[in-house]
């Protein structure tokens, strides 16, 4: 096909919103929509290849595997590579042991699986994996092994390309609709529920779309093309629920956009800056995520405007770098030219590059932690906070979530009801010793802010746990009500709405604060750390303008409030160990049963719990 430099401009839009997000500037909430962007793109241009070379009778499936192998596997490799490097210097070992498997699963392009199966509310911090956008190559290259084939079996038998894609379209789309709100992770990560993002730049390769007729047409799609991509970007955020409805409009856009050929989008679009970034797009998508979670790590990138410059400035180097001296000399190589020869590299490549990560697993595999870390694992944890009674995890059936078994007071002594996410539950233990002859309820669900008001979470079993405690405070008056979650700045207006909500069903209500959180778990902080308590200062994240916030506004409802903050920091030296010399949280933020038991014991003999 004839090159199109408004296609390579649009890639400049897909990118630039992915960096600012990525790099947390303010106001590009839905910057992730950018991949959307790129899956439309990509299935326009390779459908547009495949269909003209099969149309001419000259197209060969094993040349299609040597063109992505010249286009893809270089630039990763190398990024691969240097981030495994960086990885071993600054990473701790079980955070370096995630590395080597995602790293895995990256050459092997089934990194979008392995993060399903590893995503959870108490995974390490998903902004924290150096090689988690890879999960988007993996689709589009899942997309690409069955794609080709099933292109050219439906031409050959005389059958309806247009036709059948449609039908994988429809099927897919409605898969992604009907999965985002039953399992969420596998609706964002998974081919299934993604491939017809592909399919509508594949469908309008094969001209399923009719040409525009004049020029106010071509201006008018490709404006609103450009305001549909530029509105989710303004628009979405992390709560926006996705893919399904909602990347039906950046898709549409793209294709829009795309369509509009000779637009005065599509000249902006072929301006020589925005055909640039679109060039070097691929290897600024590869290098800048793991920079910025390697700042992040280390503390150097705490999201002010100069440090965001910087490390935007740094991926842009090194992306114009790797496009220089990596992407081109190898799509330009005589030498791999050859198809046979590419695919014999590529084949050996891939194969000793996962024998050589398989090998680094069983060498890096975590090995028992010292005594420093020898706190309760999350199993036990979780089974201390009453997981899977009256505390739920995403993926819980919904049929094992009994809210009369959690919800129902003992009448012979007064009875509290503590709501919450995973950092409520946390409290469960040490709030039942803290408060002896109280009868303490709850009903929790991690990754579930209790918002009694105008929730919009998405997981069935979240929503089931929220009408649950909402239908029981307005029947039950509970003798306090207690709430805690782990508190996001955003999220601040809906936790002033679930307060003035619950003054009146209730005598007390106990607002509890954030805690201390850390970039890596705490346990593998002090045993990897030769002087803890120096070394886990630059691991540590502590929210203390949300404290601020949460206090006034306790104060403002009339809400006893309980920093969780004074108590694991008092003047400002946060604990790190429990009485037994243990550390006093399990992973990065949540308490072990004997943190919360002593956590809970302080605020009790400080007056801070209510007291019947």
């Amino acid at each position: 096909m004839q090159y199109r430099a408004d296609i390579d401009g649009l890639r400049a839009v897909a990118i630039v919103p992915v960096l600012l997000y990525h790099a947390e500037v303010t106001g590009v909430s839905g910057g992730f929509i950018g991949v959307d962007v790129f899956f439309v793109i990509s299935g326009f241009l390779i459908t547009s290849l495949i269909f003209t070379e099969i149309r001419d009778d000259s197209f060969s499936i094993l040349e299609f595997y040597a063109r992505r192998a010249r286009r893809i596997l270089p630039a990763l490799f190398v990024v691969i590579a240097a981030t495994l490097a960086a990885g071993s210097v600054l990473l701790l070992s079980t955070d370096f042991s995630d590395l080597v498997k995602s790293a895995l699963s990256s050459v092997l392009f089934v990194s979008n699986v392995y993060l399903w199966q590893s995503s959870s509310y108490f995974a390490s911090a998903a902004d924290m994996k150096p090689l988690l956008h890879t999960w988007s190559l993996a689709v589009e290259e899942q997309y690409y092994i069955f794609f080709p084939a099933l292109l050219m079996l439906v031409l050959r038998r005389g059958r309806s390309a247009a036709g059948v894609l449609g039908v994988v379209l429809v099927a897919s789309f409605g898969l992604s609709v009907w999965a985002v709100p039953r399992a969420p992770e596998a609706a964002f990560f998974l081919a299934p529920t993604r491939v017809w993002e592909l399919l509508i730049g594949s469908l309008l390769a094969l001209g399923v779309v009719p040409p525009l007729a004049g020029r106010a047409g071509r201006e008018a799609v490709g404006a609103a093309g450009l305001a549909l991509i530029a509105a989710s970007v303004l628009a979405f955020d992390e709560q926006t629920p996705f893919p399904g409805v909602n990347a039906l409009w950046p898709c549409l856009g793209a294709a829009m956009v795309i369509h509009a050929q000779g637009s005065a989008v599509s000249r902006l679009l072929s301006a020589r800056p925005a055909v640039f970034i679109g060039l070097v797009s691929y290897s600024l998508y590869l290098w800048h995520w793991p920079l910025i979670v390697f700042a992040r790590y280390e503390g150097w990138f705490t999201g002010t405007p100069l440090e965001t410059a910087a490390i935007l400035a740094a991926a842009f180097g090194l992306a114009v770098a790797s496009w220089r001296f990596i992407e081109l000399p190898v799509r330009r190589s005589r030498l791999l030219a050859d198809r046979d020869r590419v695919l014999r590299s590529a084949g050996a490549a891939i194969a000793g590059a996962s024998a050589a990560l398989v090998a680094l697993a069983l060498v890096h595999a975590p090995g028992a932690i010292g005594p420093a870390g020898r706190e309760l694992g999350r199993t036990e944890a979780r089974a201390a906070y009453g997981e899977g009674t009256c505390f739920f995890s995403s993926g819980a059936p919904l049929a094992s979530i009994v809210p009369e078994r959690c919800l129902t007071p003992d009448p012979t002594r007064p009875t509290y009801l503590l709501i919450g996410d995973s950092f409520a539950a946390h409290l469960w233990p040490g709030l039942r010793q803290a408060l002896p002859g109280k009868d303490v309820l709850q009903l929790t669900f991690g990754g579930c802010p209790p918002f009694l008001v105008g929730s919009t979470r998405e997981d069935p079993g979240c929503r089931k746990v929220i009408a649950a405690v909402t239908a029981a405070v307005e029947a039950t008056r509970f003798d306090a009500i207690l709430i805690a979650a782990n508190w996001q700045s955003d999220e601040l207006p809906a936790v002033a709405r679930t307060l003035r909500f619950l003054r009146p069903l209730t005598d007390r209500v106990v607002l509890f604060g954030p805690i201390v959180r850390y970039r890596a778990n705490l346990p593998e902080i002090i045993t990897a750390s030769a002087n803890p308590e120096r070394e886990v200062v630059k691991y540590r994240i502590v929210p203390d303008d949300e404290d601020r916030r949460l206090r006034t506004m306790a104060a403002d409802l009339d809400v006893r409030y309980v920093s969780l903050l004074d108590l694991i920091c008092p003047k400002g030296d946060c604990l790190l160990y429990d009485g037994d010399g243990k550390p006093i949280q399990w992973d990065n933020g949540h308490l072990t049963p004997k943190g919360s038991i002593e956590l809970m014991g302080d605020a009790a003999a400080q007056g801070d719990l209510p007291a019947m």
